[in-house]
């Protein structure tokens, strides 16, 4: 019989319902988030099986549904994506009462002034110790809360590869260079930097598409309506968007922070070279050093400096999208090689 494994979370996504997908060849699954969606995250999501989602307003009728649904799924292993998760200390106390293996799923932390690292420096010491073990969304997160248990595991967000449609055309017979950026219109994802920097591109040479919808949306309205080469495509649903990365070249994401970026994985995925910051933890784990891109800095120079090494070297552009291809397939960021992680780190023990 399956071990029964349920996580709690915040709101679905993509990448999770390929990843409770994958589980299910090992596991009994059940996922409950507290809320459909968040600002900026328009997802219209149709398979939800295995799925409850909670209309969380009241912490005492949202908590008497969970419990409702541990008592009736009785799991084994709960799996929490974050310690400041609402109700999460309910469920680690009511986990620990019934003698259920409790782990936190976590993503590097959001830099800080010094006083709040301070205070959360606290937080983690009397909250992850106290727990089965800690699975950290990349390395650069694991390096952060290995010192809080002793049992821990990097286990990136990962996707459905086979999803995704692979780019056909080389890239060495295109005139155009073709980038594309997907994600919030936000500061945090260096969008103005991006926008100013690509609006010094020769236009015959290389475009620039985004995707995504945010704050700054006005922004990238300006910079497109008065730069040729600057397209303003907006918001994109999922299974489009697999389609839609095909038909470019590269990805490009100056994020000032990340704590993973499922985007990398899904360009990747679609046969796609990056060019990406330190800052995003999928773009160190799966592209730095990989062969798979180039790194830029969140300024306009170090980005336009990253965009004409492609233009001028169309065969590197063509070399590392093809190892980016090879290479997803290999890793966790992948939904199936990730799920036999997770299998392994918690039946093999």
């Amino acid at each position: 019989m399956k071990k029964k494994l349920l996580i709690l979370s915040n709101i679905p996504t993509p990448y999770q319902l390929d990843f409770i997908g994958a589980l299910k060849k090992n596991f009994s699954v059940l996922a409950i988030f507290l809320k459909s969606k968040e600002e900026n995250r328009d997802w219209k999501l149709t398979s939800l099986k295995n799925v409850i989602i909670l209309n969380f307003r009241s912490r005492i009728k949202t908590w008497k549904k969970i419990k409702a649904n541990l008592i009736k799924f009785s799991p084994d292993f709960v799996i929490v994506g974050g310690y400041t998760l609402p109700l999460s200390l309910m469920l680690k106390f009511y986990c620990y009462i019934n003698q259920i293996e409790y782990f936190y799923w976590l993503e590097k932390p959001l830099p800080n002034l010094r006083f709040k690292k301070f205070i959360r420096r606290i937080v983690w010491a009397i909250t992850l110790p106290y727990s089965k073990g800690i699975l950290c969304i990349g390395s650069s997160a694991l390096n952060v809360y290995k010192k809080y248990s002793d049992n821990y595991l990097n286990l990136p967000y990962s996707i459905d590869v086979n999803k995704y449609k692979k780019k056909k055309l080389s890239v060495e017979t295109k005139k155009i260079i073709k980038f594309i950026f997907v994600g919030q219109y936000i500061r945090r994802k260096g969008i103005h930097e991006l926008l100013m920097a690509f609006s010094e591109i020769d236009e015959n040479k290389a475009s620039l598409s985004l995707v995504g919808s945010g704050e700054l949306s006005y922004l990238v309205d300006q910079y497109a309506q008065q730069f040729n080469q600057i397209e303003n495509i907006g918001f994109i649903n999922p299974a489009n968007l697999r389609e839609l990365y095909s038909k470019y070249d590269a990805l490009i994401i100056p994020s000032n922070h990340d704590g993973w970026g499922v985007v990398i994985a899904e360009a990747m995925a679609s046969g796609l070279a990056i060019i990406g910051t330190k800052n995003a933890g999928a773009f160190e784990d799966l592209v730095l050093n990989k062969g798979c891109g180039l790194v830029c800095k969140v300024e306009k120079e170090s980005i336009i400096l990253a965009i004409k090494k492609y233009i001028q070297n169309k065969k590197m552009l063509q070399m590392h999208a093809t190892s980016a291809l090879k290479f997803i397939y290999k890793s966790n960021a992948r939904s199936q090689n990730a799920a036999n992680t997770l299998s392994n780190f918690l039946l093999n023990k």
